[in-house]
């Protein structure tokens, strides 16, 4: 891993919000995630905010991809043109991969695909970085949409060697992308991959989803942010064997906390040398679920981290690296929530940051 990062329990989000209004969703973000501001998806805002126009524009463009709706799509791969539009979309990707700045910017977020993103960058050209220390961009995940982009007879585009490279490699240059542009304002960027359908991986149903080719996609998604000066994560916020996140080359590895620490924990000593390697865990400590969270208070959130520090003490995982290398996080987006209860799960996630060093200290 390249370009180490301490954040020390800094809290940030994970993407998407409830709020309709870009203006008032980054006001948000900036209130309570100063240090690791991030851009706000606004899925109920506009469809065109959903990953099939948001992530894929190019591939629509080019006429590799026919959008039906905003959650239907498939590849044109019958198609004459096929081959053609193939090899032009490489050529972009090869031009964007070594730099080019008109290449790369084809695969730039379309107008009024990404309202939040626009709003989000304007404000940074236009106020500065302020308290900032680090800032964060997002992209789908490969499975996710994998999985629910199909080809011309209906199956999922995963299962298809070609289109699945396609898209491993599409959204890793619009990730490239976001590296570079927040880049220019002169703080490390750090850039999730968001793929709760990762699970995938073992199930008896999907045998076509193997750990190798997921390690090596993960791997090739990492290097190509980290080609941009940027350091690269994945969430995730479905249980899954997290020895497969643990050992790839990713920065940042963000799960789940408040339903799956259990299970997180069972791998100590893959825990501790993807620490020892300086990576990061985004601790997900602040539920999402909106029953949950009403249950939920600071007092509650300390007691169940303190317990996981315990679990991994007791484990032999070193917590003097848990606690500098951690973000505090939503356990996920939390675009299915209400206004005023994304902004509970924000202000509860903050304020459980405020009192991260004190986690680690005994009663």
């Amino acid at each position: 891993m390249n370009l180490p990062i301490r954040p020390g329990g800094l809290p940030t989000g994970i993407g998407s919000l409830p709020y309709l209004d870009k203006d008032t969703a980054v006001a948000l973000v900036k209130k309570y995630f100063p240090a690791v501001p991030h851009w706000p998806q606004l899925p109920r805002a506009n469809k065109r905010e959903y990953f099939t126009y948001q992530n894929l524009n190019l591939l629509a463009e080019l006429g590799l991809l026919q959008i039906e709706r905003y959650d239907r799509a498939f590849f044109a791969s019958d198609d004459a043109a096929w081959p053609e539009r193939l090899a032009a979309f490489y050529e972009i990707y090869l031009q964007a991969g070594a730099g080019n700045v008109e290449a790369l910017a084809r695969f730039a977020f379309p107008p009024g695909a990404a309202d939040g993103w626009y709003r989000f960058y304007g404000d940074l050209e236009e106020q500065g970085t302020g308290p900032a220390r680090f800032l964060k961009g997002q992209i789908a995940g490969l499975l996710t949409v994998g999985f629910q982009i199909t080809d011309p007879r209906g199956r999922p585009a995963y299962y298809d060697s070609q289109l699945r490279d396609l898209l491993l490699k599409q959204l890793s240059i619009q990730a490239s992308w976001q590296a570079w542009s927040l880049g220019k304002f002169g703080l490390p960027v750090m850039i999730f991959m968001d793929d709760p359908v990762i699970y995938s991986c073992g199930m008896s149903d999907r045998i076509c989803v193997t750990r190798s080719e997921i390690i090596s996609e993960l791997n090739e998604f990492a290097a190509a942010v980290r080609s941009f000066g940027a350091v690269a994560g994945l969430h995730s916020c479905a249980d899954l064997d997290w020895s497969l996140l643990l050992e790839t080359d990713l920065n940042i590895i963000s799960f789940d906390t408040y339903q799956y620490a259990a299970s997180f924990a069972l791998f100590p000593q893959l825990i501790q040398s993807f620490l020892e390697r300086s990576g990061v865990v985004a601790w997900g400590l602040i539920p999402t679920g909106a029953e949950a969270l009403a249950g939920e208070n600071l007092a509650s959130l300390q007691g169940r981290a303190k317990r996981l520090w315990s679990e991994l003490e007791r484990k032999k995982i070193d917590l003097r690296l848990v606690q500098s290398q951690s973000l505090v996080t939503p356990s996920c987006g939390t675009g299915t929530l209400t206004e005023q209860e994304a902004a509970r799960a924000y202000e509860l996630t903050s304020a459980l940051a405020a009192e991260w060093d004190s986690l680690f200290t005994a009663d």
